[in-house]
């Protein structure tokens, strides 16, 4: 048994999974980004509107996020 060795495995995993998952937490991040964005002028749009807009937001991201997977 090496002292560390299991940490750092660990932290190798986590990288690559980080690195799996990057173009799903772009998509999120930017999705939340919308979201507080579309937020702030709510109030001048009805229910449906507004979430007409998030639904063509969020159709738009996973296109993105599927484009750049299949990229890599």
């Amino acid at each position: 048994d090496i002292p560390g060795i299991g940490m750092l495995d660990d932290a190798v995993m986590i990288e690559l999974v980080f690195r799996e998952l990057r173009h799903e937490l772009d998509a999120y991040k930017d999705f939340m980004d919308f979201r507080a964005q579309l937020a702030k002028v709510g109030g001048k749009q009805d229910a449906s509107k507004l979430e007409a807009k998030l639904e063509r937001r969020r159709r738009q991201l996973m296109e993105r996020m599927r484009r750049r997977r299949k990229a890599v």
